[in-house]
């Protein structure tokens, strides 16, 4: 085979895998919240150092985070948003935003972060404030306890530790309201794969042809 019949299979390879990276960058996360209504949360009643979030657990494989976020009570407050191992207590993504009262508001992270199926993690807001940042509603709706992918378990919450302390309150309900943007993260096609297969080959001929 010549270096130019190699051309387009090289040029065709590279086309379908940067197609397939480009849909993995650019894809809509899901909000495991479904950015539901939270007219029929009150508001907190605890301020400054407070914690609050809530853990789920995973039910799917390629399960990745994209992005954090949250609704909250007040206007303008800076959040700090983390994404937990609770097995571990290990901190695995952390980012900010500020909040518009009563609406959904999320940041990306720089990078997916890749969590694994039957393990058990949270999404934890932290605001050091003098007033109540936070809603709690004892018997949400359901949209706010969601099965399937991501599997809600419980909250939890802390009260004068920092943003970067895991919480270690539990209870039922939901506060906060905290919320990630997940994707599951798609198998390489078996079109990319075999042209991937194609390129490998054409390039060992052409080193043979050139050594």
């Amino acid at each position: 085979m010549s270096v130019i019949r190699m051309r387009p299979l090289l040029v065709s390879a590279a086309i379908a895998l940067a197609f397939t990276t480009s849909r993995l960058s650019f894809a809509v996360p899901t909000h495991a919240l479904g950015d539901a209504s939270t007219s029929s949360f009150s508001q907190g009643g605890t301020v400054a150092q407070t914690a609050r979030g809530w853990e789920f657990q995973v039910n799917a494989t390629n399960v990745q985070i994209v992005q954090l976020g949250a609704n909250i009570w007040t206007d303008g407050t800076a959040l700090t948003l983390s994404l937990w191992d609770d097995n571990s207590h290990t901190l695995l993504a952390q980012t900010s935003v500020t909040s518009s009262a009563h609406n959904w508001v999320f940041a990306n992270l720089g990078s997916p972060v890749s969590l694994t199926s039957g393990g058990l993690y949270s999404v934890v807001g932290w605001a050091n404030v003098t007033n109540t940042w936070y809603q709690l509603n004892n018997t949400p709706p359901a949209a706010f306890t969601p099965t399937g992918t991501i599997q809600y378990t419980q909250v939890l919450f802390d009260n004068g530790a920092g943003p970067n302390t895991f919480p270690t309150g539990t209870t039922s309900g939901q506060y906060g309201v905290t919320d990630i943007g997940y994707q599951i993260a798609p198998e390489p096609s078996t079109f990319v794969l075999i042209l991937a297969a194609l390129n490998g080959h054409a390039l060992l001929i052409l080193r043979r042809r050139l050594a």
